[in-house]
């Protein structure tokens, strides 16, 4: 019976060789494998150690990421546009460690603690985060809960200087008070300790209604503050006509866009009795829903593959912004940037 195929021929110095073809297998084994995760890797743990031993503002980190991405796209497919995904790669991980700065050390505040455990704790800074409310069973009132990012604490010997971030629980409060992320604030509390072996930070500053506080700044401008203003924006646009519905709106809201602040109690013990409040959690499911629309209508519209990363990504960064700018939204959005962004380099 007569195949088609060529057969194989050995040939010397123990090489195998296709008949008709000039390539042996040991050539195509000597063929260089690209690994490009290993520059990405490095160029992370660079720019975590820059962010650690030189601290930056996280929007010049950011513009910067952004400034090296865009300059990667104009020298495509050139050495000049490795070096730039590589520092754009260290510039995202330089965000990434300022976002996550660390809280106040466990020394610090147990000598705190011990120094005046029923005594007040004066400390400002700024709001590192979205304040979140929890209603009490009660109803009407509730506690505002946020972490705090550390600036000066009040000692006997006047204001020092202080790093690292603390939660801050401020009781008997109300939807009507008014925090916002990267305001300045000055609280007066009391250390309590977090019996909850889940979160990290096992300290908290309890601040009751009888405890000083006091604006003292306006928040500056960055995008986690323009993304909270825009999910402002999207609610006040999901409750047209949705008026007569609360409960369902408030569901709505937390499903789209992360905003969990008018869900009435009940409702949210029952999700967290039953395991689901991850669902209110924007994350990578609803940036990849959000993705597989859009490259839906990329698809209907004729639009090259390679191209897309270049039109989808704009759109999936806004609504991540509109979203609140949570980490777990952030994530996703940093993984479909190298991958739609891979196949133009």
């Amino acid at each position: 019976m007569r195949s088609d195929r060529p057969p194989f021929r050995p040939s010397r110095f123990g090489e195998t060789r296709v008949a008709g073809c000039g390539m042996s297998f040991n050539a195509v084994s000597r063929i260089q494998l690209r690994r490009p995760l290993v520059g990405i890797a490095i160029g992370f743990v660079t720019g975590t150690g820059l962010a650690a031993c030189w601290p930056l503002p996280l929007g010049f980190l950011f513009f910067m990421a952004l400034f090296f991405l865009l300059l990667s796209l104009l020298f495509l497919k050139t050495g000049v546009s490795t070096w730039c995904l590589l520092l754009c790669c260290a510039c995202l991980a330089a965000c990434h460690y300022t976002v996550s700065a660390s809280g106040l050390s466990e020394r610090l505040i147990q000598r705190r603690y011990a120094e005046r455990p029923a005594g007040p704790v004066h400390v400002d800074g700024r709001i590192a985060a979205t304040p979140e409310f929890y209603p009490y069973p009660s109803g009407g009132r509730g506690a505002w809960v946020f972490p705090l990012a550390c600036e000066g604490e009040k000692t006997a010997n006047g204001w020092e200087q202080l790093h690292g971030r603390i939660w801050v629980r401020v009781s008997e409060g109300s939807r009507a008070d008014h925090y916002e992320y990267g305001e300045r604030w000055c609280f007066s509390g009391r250390l309590k300790q977090r019996n909850n072996p889940f979160v990290r930070e096992k300290w908290t500053l309890a601040v009751s209604p009888h405890d000083s506080r006091e604006r003292l700044s306006s928040p500056r401008f960055s995008l986690i503050s323009w993304g909270l203003h825009l999910r402002r924006a999207a609610s006040a646009t999901l409750t047209r006509g949705l008026e007569n519905f609360p409960n369902h709106l408030s569901i709505l809201k937390a499903l789209l866009i992360g905003d969990r602040e008018s869900i009435p109690h009940e409702t949210y013990e029952k999700f967290t009795r039953t395991g689901t409040l991850h669902i209110f959690a924007i994350s990578g499911l609803h940036v990849g829903m959000v993705g597989v629309l859009i490259v839906s209508v990329f698809k209907t519209a004729g639009i090259a593959r390679k191209f897309w990363g270049i039109w989808l990504l704009p759109l999936l960064l806004f609504y991540v912004l509109a979203s609140g700018m949570k980490p777990s939204a952030f994530r996703p959005l940093t993984m479909a940037a190298l991958y739609f962004l891979a196949p133009l380099f």
